[in-house]
């Protein structure tokens, strides 16, 4: 762990922004290893209720097997953590956040055009069957204004 501690202090030193990546990335494989442990318990709950005690027991000793590396991330999370360069940290997960923020923005700019595309679309196809049946009337009447009508009545008895 003594190496651990050198390589920390060299690198709050040198490359602070590095150091907390790390950090992070510990962080995140602790939360992940945490998920899926969370996974196996409610496997091995099911496994006991089918009386599958074999494999319940398989999965305590996996369980136990991943709660030791999360207790060693702990450890090496603490050593890794920044002393003296917390507003690195600070304006880091600032930075991450505003950049979270402004990716979604975007995506609901995106989805926002292109729901109005798809209005704007809608609108003028159903504009352009108005259109159709506006003419297909104004046909019709036309058609109609030059037939007698005593002819059609004369048609239709035929």
């Amino acid at each position: 762990m003594d190496k651990i501690k050198d390589l920390t202090k060299f690198l709050e030193e040198n490359f602070p922004e590095g150091l907390n990546d790390m950090k992070v990335s510990l962080e995140i494989l602790k939360e992940l290893l945490q998920k899926t442990n969370d996974s196996i318990a409610k496997s091995m709950s099911e496994l006991m209720e089918e009386k599958e005690y074999n494999a319940a027991r398989e999965h305590i000793d996996k369980s136990e097997e991943i709660m030791e590396y999360i207790e060693k991330l702990d450890d090496i999370i603490g050593l890794v953590t920044i002393s003296n360069n917390e507003k690195i940290k600070d304006r880091k997960t600032f930075d991450t956040i505003k950049d979270i923020n402004i990716k979604q923005e975007e995506k609901n700019k995106i989805k926002s055009h292109k729901e109005e595309t798809k209005n704007k679309k809608i609108d003028k196809e159903e504009s352009i069957k108005e259109d159709q049946k506006t003419k297909n009337i104004a046909n019709k009447v036309k058609e109609n204004k030059g037939k007698d009508p005593k002819k059609d009545k004369d048609n239709i008895i035929n």
